[in-house]
């Protein structure tokens, strides 16, 4: 997370979220949050699902339908 600047209220902030990377076992979001138009801080996150075992699912074999919504949305500009 980089923080550019403390916002002097938070009765206005803007959390812009969107998938940075994707692949068969990891989704990368990235973070924007603005105030008044100011930017707040920014930062990714990385995630994999995994089953009730704790074993790794591949997203495009054990979730096709979650894989394919999520390339979908990656690619929305």
């Amino acid at each position: 997370v980089n923080y550019s600047m403390i916002p002097p209220s938070l009765d206005h902030v803007v959390i812009t979220t969107k998938i940075a990377a994707l692949d068969r076992v990891r989704l990368t979001l990235s973070y924007r949050m603005e105030c008044h138009d100011q930017l707040v801080c920014e930062g990714t996150s990385e995630h994999c699902f995994t089953n009730q075992d704790g074993k790794l699912l591949r997203l495009n074999r054990d979730l096709p339908d979650f894989y394919q919504a999520l390339q979908e949305a990656s690619q929305v500009k």
